[in-house]
């Protein structure tokens, strides 16, 4: 793929990693693109100074990337280091890039520990697993029938993203129930409904975050 067919805009978050030291990984944002020629990006403040210092010319990096369409990573290198007016670099614009197509219905798989309540019938909140999500539904495993297909439900689930930890509070509707037969378990689908906006960004924050850990492409928490 192309890098110019990523969809990549003004202000997107990036990860760089520094080849000689894996453990170095720096959040930075897009501020510019020549076709071609080069990437422009700007340290963040929180690793603005880190990066002034640690960053040489010539230098080779791994750049992660997830955008509404692609997610992947590439390596290139610095073609240019600037301090003024504020530090940013010049990167290499590679000639192809490895990525994965996102739809919007990717279901990815995880465990991640939630929250569950039926609002329908007002039982107490459950602990349970979280199996799998995408930006529309998400899939939820437990060892007794929590609701019934068309009965309204909340999930609560706490996770970090970009070193912040966050809470995300998703309602919907009960799509599907199956019992496995083999062990005492309930899959429960739910469609998300009805979210905020600030959920709705947490929701696609990590579903694409998934999908870079399931890609190994970055570690999960």
């Amino acid at each position: 793929m192309q890098i110019d067919d990523l969809g990549l805009q003004i202000g997107s978050p990036l990860q760089i990693q520094m080849l000689d030291d894996e453990s170095k990984r720096y959040t930075v944002h897009l501020i510019g693109y020549l076709p071609a020629q080069s990437l422009i990006l700007s340290a963040s403040t929180t690793s603005g100074n880190d990066l002034a210092m640690a960053l040489k010319e010539d230098q080779p990096l791994i750049v992660r990337f997830k955008t509404p369409k692609a997610a992947g990573a590439f390596r290139t290198q610095i073609i240019d280091k600037r301090l003024r007016p504020y530090p940013h670099f010049h990167l290499a614009v590679p000639k192809e890039v490895e990525s994965v197509a996102v739809q919007q219905n990717q279901l990815v798989a995880l465990k991640q520990p939630i929250t569950f309540l039926n609002d329908d019938e007002g039982s107490h909140p459950k602990s349970v697993t979280l199996t799998a999500i995408s930006v529309e539904e998400g899939v939820i495993t437990a060892q007794e029938r929590l609701a019934d297909e068309g009965q309204s439900a909340t999930v609560t689930m706490s996770f970090n993203f970009a070193g912040v930890d966050n809470v995300m509070v998703l309602d919907g509707q009960i799509t599907k129930v199956k019992t496995t037969p083999e062990e005492p378990e309930h899959i429960l689908t739910m469609r998300f409904e009805d979210l905020d906006e600030s959920d709705r960004i947490l929701l696609h924050a990590y579903s694409y975050k998934q999908i870079l850990v399931n890609m190994k492409v970055i570690e999960g928490n």
